[in-house]
């Protein structure tokens, strides 16, 4: 009878190893799971922050969109293209944009914000259809269909 409360004590033991060894592994897991949110969470805060540094240098460089006539003014797809058009379009004249950086940049800020939405997990609403870019009053102007 004495060897009863022992085997208890022994399997009460061994169900705690168990238990602790069970747990443990599923703590590590989801201090694992916490830790790559936590590298997501800095990857977005450094995509945002060279998409803010990217819109900087676009808008000083775009220029005011003068023109004197409509074939001067120029359209390119801002962002993420969603449903086959931009969510968003920039307007600029030949006139006064300086295109050699302007391009190059616009496409690094659409391919940025692409990794940044794939991240993100949020719903992306469909694009609009680009409009027509002409000169009006000596600017660019857009208008959409």
């Amino acid at each position: 009878m004495k060897r009863l409360p022992l085997v208890l004590l022994i399997i009460t033991i061994a169900a705690l190893i168990f238990l602790m060894v069970y747990y443990g592994i599923l703590f590590t897991g989801r201090t694992a799971a916490r830790g790559e949110w936590e590298k997501r969470d800095v990857t977005l805060s450094r995509l945002d922050s060279k998409l803010r540094d990217l819109a900087d240098k676009i808008q000083s460089v775009q220029g005011e969109s003068r023109c004197i006539s409509s074939n001067q003014c120029q359209i390119i797809g801002l962002g993420m293209k969603v449903c086959d058009y931009y969510k968003d379009y920039l307007i600029y004249s030949t006139v006064d944009a300086d295109e050699s950086n302007l391009l190059p940049w616009v496409a690094e800020f659409n391919r940025t914000q692409v990794k940044r939405q794939d991240l993100g997990l949020s719903a992306n609403e469909c694009g609009k259809k680009p409009g027509t870019v002409s000169c009006v009053g000596e600017r660019c102007r857009l208008s959409f269909h």
